[in-house]
């Protein structure tokens, strides 16, 4: 599990990612999913983790998001490998 994600293009929410669910009753919120960081860089196999507050779409909007991002690979003894990351993905309204 990688603990320290490095990113070469951070994924960052926009506001068409925020749920309309959530900014329809104006809450702010956040979700934490756990991806594979391929060799290559691109994450995949994204899955929730945690939600808060739950069934307002967050989680679903974040694996959207970080699915964006590119990160820089890691290497053991010089070759790109596959790695688990957590990341945390906050939606703030204003």
């Amino acid at each position: 599990m990688i603990t320290n994600v490095q990113w070469s293009r951070p994924p960052r929410p926009t506001a068409d990612d925020f749920p309309a669910r959530a900014l329809e009753r104006e809450i702010s919120g956040y979700a934490v999913v756990e991806c594979v960081a391929r060799s290559n860089g691109s994450p995949a196999n994204c899955r929730v983790i945690e939600e808060s507050p739950s069934g307002m779409g967050f989680g679903r909007a974040a694996q959207r998001v970080v699915q964006r991002g590119q990160l820089s690979p890691r290497t053991i003894d010089g070759a790109a490998q596959d790695a688990t990351f957590r990341v945390r993905v906050p939606f703030t309204l204003g």
